[in-house]
């Protein structure tokens, strides 16, 4: 994300190399753009799921963070995100369910900004089936993009310097198509995250249902069409 070079580019390669040696897979930054914009490939049974990460960097927000190029090393930086929609494309004609995770948006605010606007529909059109965003520290809607879900923040699932509503996304893939998606609520508070109990749980569900137009929340998180 915008943070992979505050320590430069010895630090995204230490990274890297540490990701490597440990037989971690990575995604979203890489030694060149050809790595940076490299698909996670998970196969399980009936099921071929390709995951791509990329990068939206605000302008004046961490300016060193320099977006992969054929010969330098960076994030999957997709301000300009023409390259991004050509890799959905590629990995839906290659028959994989596609799972988009953008580190887009605007810091502590609930609204979107006119990237994440532009991008989402743009993305699901070339092929995602369901779009995660991080970035902003706060939960922000949930909608459909045609039969695209994009949980467009996700808040902090562990960040700690402050208490945070936040959550995990849990998809039911089969035969590589969405069988159903579901929001598990959390709380991430004094360096440890936990499941929201009822009462949290509801609160998060009745907060995320005010925002979101083309999608509801049921009261177990499932996520249905409004």
């Amino acid at each position: 994300n915008n943070h992979i070079f505050d320590y430069g580019e010895a630090g995204l390669k230490c990274t890297l190399e540490a990701l490597n040696n440990a037989g971690i897979s990575h995604i979203g930054a890489g030694n060149n753009l050809s790595e940076a914009a490299t698909a996670y490939h998970f196969f399980s049974n009936a099921c071929k799921i390709s995951i791509l990460s990329a990068t939206d960097v605000e302008a004046g927000d961490h300016p060193d963070t320099r977006g992969a190029t054929d010969t330098l090393s960076g994030v999957f930086r997709t301000v300009e995100d023409s390259y991004l929609l050509q890799r959905v494309r590629e990995e839906k004609e290659k028959g994989f369910f596609v799972i988009v995770i953008m580190h887009w948006g605007t810091e502590s605010t609930s609204q979107l900004n006119w990237m994440q606007e532009k991008q989402a529909p743009e993305i699901a059109a070339a092929g995602a089936g369901l779009i995660l965003g991080a970035h902003p520290h706060v939960l922000q809607k949930i909608e459909f993009v045609g039969e695209t879900p994009v949980f467009y923040s996700l808040g902090n699932f562990y960040f700690n310097s402050k208490k945070a509503d936040t959550g995990m996304v849990k998809a039911v893939i089969d035969h590589n198509a969405l069988q159903s998606v579901q929001f598990i609520p959390a709380i991430q508070s004094n360096l440890f995250t936990s499941r929201a109990d009822e009462g949290e749980a509801s609160r998060i569900f009745s907060y995320l249902n005010r925002m979101s137009g083309s999608a509801t929340l049921q009261g177990d998180g499932t996520l249905k069409h409004r």
